[in-house]
């Protein structure tokens, strides 16, 4: 498959994209049906680990990013170091 055409199929609008696909789902109808999760852009290296973290504790199934991020930034913060987010 070329990749113009794997870029239609999974709907991603630009490049870089990471999308992220559940292993209890592999036999979904779509690729729509087996995501997780979707990173469309450039992120910052932090921003962009912490997504990994994110799907790979399974988080996804607890709560947002937004608030996984705000909350490991939060335990960073008070154990004194700072997070490279902006």
């Amino acid at each position: 498959m070329e990749e113009r055409d794997l870029v239609e199929k999974w709907g991603a609008q630009f490049t870089p994209t990471t999308i992220v696909f559940s292993r209890e789902k592999a036999g979904a109808a779509s690729a729509k049906d087996a995501e997780v999760f979707r990173l469309p852009g450039y992120l910052k290296p932090f921003h962009y680990l912490t997504s990994l973290e994110y799907v790979t504790t399974g988080e996804y199934k607890n709560q947002s990013f937004q608030r996984f991020l705000k909350a490991k930034i939060t335990d960073l913060d008070a154990k004194g170091i700072h997070a490279d987010v902006w």
